[in-house]
């Protein structure tokens, strides 16, 4: 007697094999790289992978710019004003969470509100 089961079908559904639950989540940890309160570069990675990136030029010619104007112009004065931020998670392969990033400081930072502060 034949089975009606197609040749295909399994009986059991594969089983998902534990692990870290951030990666099974699709999470990646990542920080914002300021100098003084500019944003500068972003990084994201999640224990294997890793992404980065630069902010658009204007953020750099932001930063030198209010290095002239606070007076930071001195070697040790600039290299002073620069920090990573806290690492953060979010959902989201590294890079994916790199272009987000990007998108979302460079729609907070339009070129005309930093280059032109108050």
């Amino acid at each position: 007697m034949k089975s009606s089961a197609p040749p295909s079908a399994t009986p059991h559904p594969p089983r998902l094999r534990r692990g870290d639950p951030d990666k099974e989540m699709g999470r990646s940890k990542f920080q914002v790289m300021y100098w003084k309160h500019i944003p500068s570069q972003v990084k994201a990675w999640d224990g294997e992978a890793q992404a980065k990136s630069m902010l658009p030029d204007y953020f750099q010619a932001a930063i030198d710019a209010y290095a002239m104007k606070d007076g930071s112009t001195d070697m040790d004065a600039y290299l002073e004003g620069w920090k990573w931020g806290p690492v953060e998670e979010r959902d989201g392969g590294p890079q994916e969470v790199v272009e987000a990033l990007v998108a979302e400081l460079t729609a907070a930072n339009p070129r005309s509100r930093l280059l032109n502060p108050a």
